[in-house]
């Protein structure tokens, strides 16, 4: 039962990622486990639902690991030993 629940997290990932409802497909996970990730796969995958909410994840990270390696640099000589 304990992989079950690894299974859902997966499952909900990669449903996501398929474009189905991850909801559904953690709901499925639990009970079948690891056995969903194949019938997931061969499914016909949809677009993506939340594109804009994607980009802006990715922009709040890439901003985020930007400002934490600028935290890291104290002079002009750490920029130029850097590269």
């Amino acid at each position: 039962m304990g992989w079950n629940l690894v299974a859902m997290v997966l499952v909900g990932v990669l449903a996501l990622l398929f474009g189905r409802g991850p909801l559904r497909w953690m709901f499925v996970a639990f009970f079948l486990g690891f056995w969903v990730v194949p019938i997931l796969a061969f499914l016909p995958s949809r677009r993506f639902k939340y594109p804009g909410e994607a980009a802006s994840l990715i922009e709040y990270f890439q901003v985020r690991s930007m400002r934490r390696a600028l935290a890291k640099v104290d002079s002009v000589e750490d920029l130029l030993s850097a590269g």
